[in-house]
């Protein structure tokens, strides 16, 4: 009975690594990357109808208050305004400026007033 050999065969790994390289290359080559998207409504200001610009008002998110046309209001007083706005157009466009310095919880506030009087039409802006 002959006894078998211990032959130790020996991987070419300097070709695996080739290979390994080239199908890297191939699929970074033909892959395209996913660009997710959203479809985010904006509205542009723009003329009205008759050719006027449309009124808009201006809400101001400070870092410890609101302000409308200049002068610093509370909550409720925004909503007394924001009620006035809505009962003379419902389309009409709100501005709301926010400080960096504001707090999110204001803006959610103020945004709260907005849908509880139907005012859809808004704007953030950041201040700078």
């Amino acid at each position: 009975m002959k006894k078998k050999e211990n032959v130790k065969s020996d991987v070419p790994v300097s070709a695996m690594i080739d290979v390994v390289f080239l199908l890297l290359v191939y699929f970074i080559v033909t892959s395209s990357p996913i660009v997710e998207e959203a479809f985010v409504s904006v509205n542009l200001p723009g003329l009205g109808l008759e050719g006027e610009p449309k009124m808009s008002l201006d809400v101001f998110v400070l870092e410890d208050n609101y302000q409308i046309y200049g002068k610093a209001v509370s909550l409720q007083e925004a909503e007394l305004y924001f009620a006035a706005v809505a009962e003379v157009d419902l389309k009409m466009s709100v501005n709301v400026k926010i400080d960096p310095a504001a707090s999110h919880s204001q803006l959610v506030l103020i945004l709260d007033r907005l849908r509880k009087v139907q005012l859809h039409n808004f704007n953030l802006h950041t201040l700078k």
